[in-house]
């Protein structure tokens, strides 16, 4: 059994007496909590401090980490067997700037399931998923669709005359209540709002732009840097999967800069054929000698990373979300000549304090002959020299914080992957 999997245990033992329901719960057995699920519960306020401290007690803990909003707590925990879990402890129904389920009502309809757990009733089972998917105007989730439709005819009945009642509506069958529609939303939407009085609507809408803030410490910035032929793309690939199945993260993939600004040559071809020109042509073979030109390169694609960090925290991390970047600034300082910019690389580092310092940044490298195996695109003296340099900036930037600029020989894939999760759980708890 998995340190995951023995904490959920002890965890809905420790519940027993305590004011919650688990919320979205369908499964026939505790031990049958999918790897990648999170536990989703309604609790008071009270019951949610009591978790916390059990959490932090138990011995199966690496660590663990809580992020808190106006309407809930989300724990991160890391177990010492590397396993992860997520619990949300929800102690409002919030959504922007309405309230659209009371949680002492949730909590107080519930029945104990066959595994001992407290569950809400069908009936506000039903309703905290059908108002989910309602309000963010989709179709319930097929897994839930599959659990409802396997209920005894008379529970599904009951459940259909309950929202009908409680939202004065006229839904003829229990399958429609599945699929998002347009009207049954407004008179829901209506009816919720009623429930809430200008000065609440207004508090939390105050509350969720301050979530805003929290959900940016939830953000990260990540970057893979490397030679060509390094291994880059696989591991970056395979970590951002990482991310978001076991992490439960939302990753946006980035490529060299912001990208605010188009590259220089779509000012004079166009987009589209500017891209066409810079894939058919091989990294490193510009021909660029010109001072003047070089100057303008680079001030314009600083003018991006500058300006553009911006929109991408807003954008991204306002929520929450893990931007990786396949290379970054640092390809400006240690191989110019890729983005046919020639200047002295001092000059171009000195500009790196102008720029957002990301929150771990992994160098891959590998010896020349292994690199030479994959890829034919660099000679063995500039993947020698590259190399060096990569890894001298990134151990002069790593002083202060070493997780932060990480040089890892990508030989053994999965060792590889093992040292960069290793390092993204440090930095993140």
């Amino acid at each position: 059994m998995t340190n995951r999997n023995q904490f959920i245990k002890n965890f809905f033992e420790f519940l027993h007496d305590k004011d919650y329901v688990v919320l979205k719960y369908i499964e026939d057995d505790i031990s049958s909590i999918r790897e990648l699920s999170d536990i989703d519960l309604a609790v008071s306020k009270q019951s949610a401090e009591l978790i916390e401290k059990f959490i932090g007690g138990s011995e199966n803990v690496l660590n663990f980490k809580v992020y808190t909003s106006s309407f809930m707590k989300m724990v991160y925990i890391i177990f010492k067997d590397n396993s992860f879990l997520e619990v949300d402890l929800i102690n409002s129904f919030i959504r922007k700037d309405i309230c659209y389920l009371d949680t002492s009502e949730m909590i107080t309809n519930y029945h104990i399931n066959h595994n001992q757990l407290k569950v809400p009733s069908n009936e506000y089972s039903f309703l905290y998923i059908f108002l989910f998917y309602l309000l963010n105007k989709t179709n319930i989730d097929t897994k839930y669709q599959r659990y409802f439709t396997s209920l005894p005819k008379p529970k599904q009945k009951k459940i259909l005359d309950f929202i009908n009642q409680r939202y004065e509506i006229k839904i003829d069958s229990f399958e429609s209540l599945f699929t998002f529609d347009e009207t049954v939303h407004a008179k829901v939407q209506s009816a919720i709002e009623q429930n809430n009085g200008l000065f609440m609507r207004i508090k939390n809408m105050f509350n969720y732009m301050q979530d805003f803030l929290i959900n940016s410490k939830k953000s990260k910035i990540i970057t893979f840097s490397g030679v060509d032929g390094a291994g880059k793309t696989t591991i970056l690939r395979e970590f951002t999967e990482l991310l978001e199945k076991k992490y439960r993260r939302n990753v946006v993939e980035l490529r060299h800069r912001p990208s605010v600004l188009p590259i220089l040559s779509a000012i004079k071809h166009g987009k589209k054929e500017a891209e066409k020109k810079t894939m058919e042509v091989l990294p490193r073979t510009g021909t660029n000698k010109s001072r003047l030109s070089s100057y303008i390169r680079f001030f314009y694609y600083l003018t991006d990373y500058i300006l553009g960090q911006w929109i991408i925290f807003v954008k991204h991390g306002l929520r929450g979300e893990i931007v990786i970047y396949d290379r970054y600034y640092f390809d400006f300082i240690n191989d110019a000549r890729r983005t046919n910019i020639n200047l002295d690389s001092n000059f171009v580092k000195f500009f790196y304090k102008f720029v957002f310092k990301p929150n771990m940044n992994i160098f891959l490298f590998a010896p020349p002959e292994v690199i030479l195996s994959r890829k034919q695109e660099m000679d063995e003296e500039s993947i020698v020299s590259l190399t060096k340099k990569y890894k001298t900036l990134f151990y002069e930037f790593g002083q202060k914080n070493r997780d932060q600029y990480v040089s890892i020989e990508n030989i053994d894939k999965e060792v590889t992957m093992k040292t960069i999760e290793d390092i993204y759980v440090r930095s993140s708890l």
